[in-house]
Protein backbone atom coordinates (compact mmCIF):
# COMPACT_ATOMS: atom_id res chain seq x y z
CA UNK A 1 0.00 0.00 0.00
CA UNK A 2 1.71 3.12 -1.15
CA UNK A 3 2.18 6.03 1.90
CA UNK A 4 -0.08 8.76 1.83
CA UNK A 5 2.39 11.90 1.51
CA UNK A 6 1.77 14.15 4.71
CA UNK A 7 1.19 17.84 4.34
CA UNK A 8 -0.46 20.83 6.13
CA UNK A 9 -2.66 23.55 4.37
CA UNK A 10 -1.81 27.10 6.07
CA UNK A 11 -4.18 29.79 6.58
CA UNK A 12 -3.94 33.18 7.76
CA UNK A 13 -4.30 36.77 7.79
CA UNK A 14 -1.80 39.10 5.38
CA UNK A 15 -0.08 40.18 9.13
CA UNK A 16 1.12 36.95 9.90
CA UNK A 17 2.81 36.13 6.49
CA UNK A 18 6.14 36.16 7.48
CA UNK A 19 5.32 33.74 10.98
CA UNK A 20 3.54 31.68 8.25
CA UNK A 21 6.00 31.22 5.62
CA UNK A 22 8.86 30.20 8.60
CA UNK A 23 6.46 28.06 9.87
CA UNK A 24 6.04 26.32 6.54
CA UNK A 25 9.62 26.36 5.74
CA UNK A 26 10.01 24.69 9.42
CA UNK A 27 7.84 21.98 8.43
CA UNK A 28 9.86 21.05 5.26
CA UNK A 29 12.45 21.03 6.80
CA UNK A 30 10.69 18.40 8.89
CA UNK A 31 9.74 16.37 5.91
CA UNK A 32 6.57 17.63 5.41
CA UNK A 33 4.56 19.31 2.70
CA UNK A 34 3.33 23.11 3.44
CA UNK A 35 0.49 24.76 1.19
CA UNK A 36 0.82 28.49 2.31
CA UNK A 37 0.34 30.97 -0.84
CA UNK A 38 -0.67 31.09 -4.76
CA UNK A 39 -3.82 31.46 -6.96
CA UNK A 40 -7.35 30.34 -5.93
CA UNK A 41 -6.69 27.26 -8.23
CA UNK A 42 -3.63 26.25 -5.76
CA UNK A 43 -5.37 27.04 -2.85
CA UNK A 44 -8.19 24.68 -3.74
CA UNK A 45 -5.52 21.90 -4.47
CA UNK A 46 -4.12 22.17 -1.47
CA UNK A 47 -7.04 22.39 0.91
CA UNK A 48 -8.12 18.78 -1.00
CA UNK A 49 -4.97 17.59 -0.81
CA UNK A 50 -3.83 18.28 2.50
CA UNK A 51 -3.93 16.23 6.06
CA UNK A 52 -4.24 18.72 8.08
CA UNK A 53 -5.42 22.52 7.81
CA UNK A 54 -3.75 25.03 10.35
CA UNK A 55 -5.41 27.87 11.06
CA UNK A 56 -3.57 30.89 12.70
CA UNK A 57 -6.07 32.59 14.87
CA UNK A 58 -5.43 36.41 15.97
CA UNK A 59 -7.76 39.02 17.39
CA UNK A 60 -7.43 40.56 14.15
CA UNK A 61 -8.13 37.65 11.47
CA UNK A 62 -10.82 35.32 14.08
CA UNK A 63 -13.71 37.04 11.87
CA UNK A 64 -12.37 37.28 8.38
CA UNK A 65 -13.95 35.61 5.51
CA UNK A 66 -11.57 34.01 4.76
CA UNK A 67 -10.94 32.51 8.31
CA UNK A 68 -14.54 31.05 7.76
CA UNK A 69 -14.55 30.03 4.02
CA UNK A 70 -11.42 27.60 5.70
CA UNK A 71 -12.98 26.47 8.01
CA UNK A 72 -16.14 25.71 6.13
CA UNK A 73 -13.62 24.01 3.81
CA UNK A 74 -12.08 21.58 6.06
CA UNK A 75 -14.80 20.69 7.68
CA UNK A 76 -16.82 19.59 4.23
CA UNK A 77 -13.78 18.31 3.11
CA UNK A 78 -13.34 16.00 6.22
CA UNK A 79 -10.04 17.38 7.07
CA UNK A 80 -8.57 18.10 10.40
CA UNK A 81 -8.15 21.33 11.85
CA UNK A 82 -6.22 22.51 14.27
CA UNK A 83 -5.76 26.46 15.73
CA UNK A 84 -2.98 27.92 16.19
CA UNK A 85 -3.59 31.29 18.16
CA UNK A 86 -1.38 34.12 18.98
CA UNK A 87 -1.40 34.35 23.23
CA UNK A 88 -3.44 37.73 22.93
CA UNK A 89 -6.41 35.72 21.43
CA UNK A 90 -9.13 35.68 23.85
CA UNK A 91 -10.87 32.42 23.63
CA UNK A 92 -14.31 34.01 24.19
CA UNK A 93 -13.74 35.94 20.98
CA UNK A 94 -13.64 32.53 19.07
CA UNK A 95 -16.86 31.38 18.04
CA UNK A 96 -18.74 28.50 20.44
CA UNK A 97 -19.03 26.56 17.68
CA UNK A 98 -15.14 26.58 17.28
CA UNK A 99 -13.76 25.90 20.76
CA UNK A 100 -13.72 22.05 20.59
CA UNK A 101 -11.24 22.19 18.08
CA UNK A 102 -7.56 21.57 19.06
CA UNK A 103 -5.67 24.71 19.86
CA UNK A 104 -1.95 25.10 19.86
CA UNK A 105 -0.74 28.45 21.45
CA UNK A 106 1.47 30.07 19.02
CA UNK A 107 5.07 29.62 19.99
CA UNK A 108 8.68 29.79 17.52
CA UNK A 109 7.39 28.57 13.97
CA UNK A 110 9.77 25.54 14.70
CA UNK A 111 8.50 24.87 18.15
CA UNK A 112 4.82 24.94 16.00
CA UNK A 113 6.29 22.50 13.47
CA UNK A 114 7.36 20.26 15.73
CA UNK A 115 3.45 20.33 17.50
CA UNK A 116 1.76 20.05 14.35
CA UNK A 117 4.02 17.08 13.30
CA UNK A 118 3.08 14.89 15.90
CA UNK A 119 -0.48 16.47 14.93
CA UNK A 120 -0.49 14.60 11.91
CA UNK A 121 1.36 11.48 12.98
CA UNK A 122 -1.67 10.97 15.90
Amino acid sequence: MPETKRSVFISYALSDRNWAQELARSLKDLGQDAWIDGDEESLEKGLRESNLIVLLATPENVNRPNFFFDIGAAVGLGKPLVFVRSADLDLGAVPAALRHYKFLVKGSPEATAEQLVQEIAA
